[in-house]
């Protein structure tokens, strides 16, 4: 089953804005902040506001939104990494991460610096709530 259809997610800097919205008794902007990050209809964003509101502002059963209301969530934000190249560890935030790998690429080498920004898609993606899919690949396989 497919729960993702049941939940708009959106980053930390949005699902913020919204709530600043909300606190603020400007639905309206809440529900285009939502609808410039996802693309959603109207409809869609004004009932997932709706219900945020409901949770988190208001809790009084009037105007509680439909059964069909989707969740606003914000996936885990990861703010630093702590990686070993050799030397002991090295605390360092994402953007940072990327241009260690491309400014240590002939220290590091070719497939230390993919493995690095491979795994910054990867924390990216989370952030972002997509699911992750683990793959067990033989490197001498040609699939």
């Amino acid at each position: 089953m497919d729960y993702s259809r049941d939940f708009l997610h959106v980053d930390l800097k949005t699902y913020s804005k919204i709530l600043d919205c909300l606190m603020n008794n400007n639905k309206i902007k809440a529900i285009k902040a939502l609808r410039d990050h996802t693309g959603g209809s109207l409809k869609e964003a004004k009932w997932a506001v709706d219900l945020l509101h409901h949770e988190k502002i208001s809790t009084s059963s009037a105007g509680v939104p439909p059964k069909e209301a989707k969740r606003i969530l914000t996936g885990p934000q990861i703010v630093h990494v702590v990686l070993d190249y050799g030397e002991g560890p090295v605390e360092i935030d994402m953007e940072n991460m990327q241009l260690r790998a491309l400014s240590e690429l002939g220290r590091l080498g070719v497939h230390t610096c993919t493995k690095m920004l491979e795994l910054v898609e990867i924390f990216e993606a989370i952030m972002c709530g997509k699911k992750i899919k683990i793959e067990d690949t033989d490197e001498g396989d040609n699939q």
